[in-house]
């Protein structure tokens, strides 16, 4: 499926997103809103527990959120623990509880040539840290594709993302460093996009009709007009992403 399109294929980067419609200077990332995360979490807080019960080991973040073992990609995805040693904050964020569609988007930023591991996980972080100064849970995808064509694993599968306002439910969302307004994705970056994308719609059963970019949703200039060029024509062609 995916061979039509494999031939193909510090802290002053936080500048303002002018291709996202409303968001204004006040963070980095084409990511959108995280509804009420605060006040949900107070309404639905874990009860005190009781201090004349013996305390139960508490379950790690690895317990309640195992990797998946189904993946095709497993092994293949950098981990998250080779860009941050944060977890999520938990509390924050909705489950996921199933993916039926998935959106492709860039970081929106300053143009990223970088192809070296320590300078992707640099600026994966940097949007980590703005999308929690939003007081969200974590960094609003799933997944992170750098120009070296290499993918990383991002917010993890088990929680509902924070990519699309009104639309993160189910959604799978899958983000390119870079700006593609003022710069092309690199060969290895379009192998990565369309073969990655092409096995998630393989594993959850999405249809190319449900495989969006972020403007095609929202109104945003994002993923950039190179980017957005990429997508359309490999559907088109019934590449990858068919």
């Amino acid at each position: 499926m995916v061979d039509s399109v494999l031939h193909d294929l510090t802290r002053r980067d936080a500048l303002r997103l002018s291709l996202i419609a409303g968001l204004g200077a006040a963070g980095i990332g084409c990511s959108t809103t995280e509804a009420d995360r605060r006040r949900e979490a107070f309404k639905n807080r874990e009860p005190l527990p009781d201090p004349h019960q013996p305390m139960a080991p508490s379950p790690t973040y690895a317990d309640r959120y195992p990797a998946p073992t189904s993946d095709p990609w497993l092994g293949r995805v950098i981990p998250r623990s080779a860009w941050t040693n944060e977890p999520p904050i938990t509390r924050l964020a909705d489950p996921m509880r199933g993916i039926s569609r998935i959106t492709v988007h860039h970081d929106g930023m300053s143009p990223f040539y970088a192809t070296d591991q320590a300078s992707a996980a640099h600026r994966i972080e940097l949007i980590r840290r703005s999308h929690l100064g939003r007081g969200w849970a974590d960094i609003g995808y799933h997944y992170v594709i750098d120009p070296a064509g290499r993918i990383y694993s991002a917010r993890p599968l088990a929680l509902q993302g924070a990519h699309v306002k009104y639309n993160n439910e189910h959604n799978l969302g899958v983000m390119v460093l870079g700006n593609y307004e003022r710069q092309q994705p690199t060969g290895a970056t379009k192998r990565t996009l369309a073969a990655f994308v092409g096995s998630r719609m393989e594993l959850y059963k999405v249809p190319t009709g449900r495989v969006f970019t972020h403007q095609e949703i929202r109104p945003t200039a994002c993923p950039g007009r190179s980017l957005q060029g990429f997508m359309v024509q490999t559907r088109r062609r019934g590449g990858a992403l068919a």
